[in-house]
């Protein structure tokens, strides 16, 4: 049972591999950040490390925390397919038997709910006994196995490790489906409190400006309508003044009477205010 007892030990010497799954996208909240942050954390808290990141955001924080990327793995939380991930974890399990990593831990984020999504770090090599024992994940003699113990490992194990890293993957886009549907919804929510408050004041505004044209309206026919009346005082003064002319002429000098046409005469000052009259 030696493929699977390879597995199951940690080899000496070998690097500490940190798999940290993110997302290709921004506009999740902080779904790239909390994994980013988790394994960075881990990483530091090593002498010697690595992080291989799955997806661009990863990439990108790990590249700018000084880890270089061997290889673009955005591909396999793009589309996850249990062909991408059974390869993807046969490359593990090689570089873990090679002694090149010690051990191996994935980082992601787990579907709680769709309101909340958990940063999980969860070892995945060297295998870990159901019964706790660490010194060895070999069956108990008491079982007889067709065709043999190894024969089985050497099937399942292979299936196991890929089916664990293609339920990391749909787990990690589910819950990056979820995070984005949340922040979506939280723009949107955030969009509509800033439009009503835009169409309040563009209401506002408008009502000022038709409340300022009204007024201004007002004050021109004010305007208007006084510079009528001083006309008409002054055209009237003037017919005044020209009546009072004419009525002037035809007041008798002696007694200042006027001489109307059928013989009767009145004061002039009289006859002058019965005709403006």
């Amino acid at each position: 049972t030696g493929a699977g007892n390879d597995l199951c030990r940690p080899s000496e010497g070998g690097k500490l591999a940190i798999v940290a799954v993110a997302s290709n996208s921004s506009l999740c909240g902080a779904f790239n950040v909390n994994v980013a942050k988790a394994a960075l954390a881990q990483a530091s808290a090593s002498e010697n490390s690595c992080i291989i990141a799955i997806g661009r955001k990863m990439a990108d924080a790990a590249r700018r925390a000084g880890f270089a990327q061997e290889e673009d793995l955005s591909q396999l939380i793009g589309k996850p397919s249990p062909d991408s991930a059974s390869a993807f974890a046969d490359k593990l399990a090689a570089r873990f038997r090679s002694g090149e990593f010690s051990k191996v831990v994935f980082v992601y984020n787990h579907f709680a709910s769709t309101a909340r999504q958990e940063v999980v770090e969860e070892q995945y090599l060297p295998l870990e006994h159901s019964g706790g024992q660490e010194d060895d994940c070999a069956l108990s003699d008491e079982y007889i196995l067709e065709p043999s113990a190894a024969g089985i490992e050497e099937t399942l194990l292979p299936q196991v490790l890929g089916l664990k890293v293609y339920s990391v993957l749909l787990d990690s886009a589910a819950a990056e489906h979820a995070a984005r549907t949340v922040a979506m919804q939280t723009a949107t929510d955030n969009a509509q409190d800033i439009l009503s408050e835009l169409t309040l004041e563009y209401n506002k505004g408008r009502q000022q400006k038709i409340t300022a044209e009204i007024l201004d309206e007002i004050a021109r026919r004010i305007v208007e309508q006084r510079r009528q009346f001083r006309v008409a005082d002054l055209l009237r003064q003037m017919l005044v003044d020209v009546l009072k002319h004419l009525l002037q002429r035809q007041v008798d000098g002696r007694n200042g009477n006027v001489i109307l046409a059928h013989g009767d005469d009145i004061p002039g000052d009289q006859l002058i205010d019965q005709t403006l009259s």
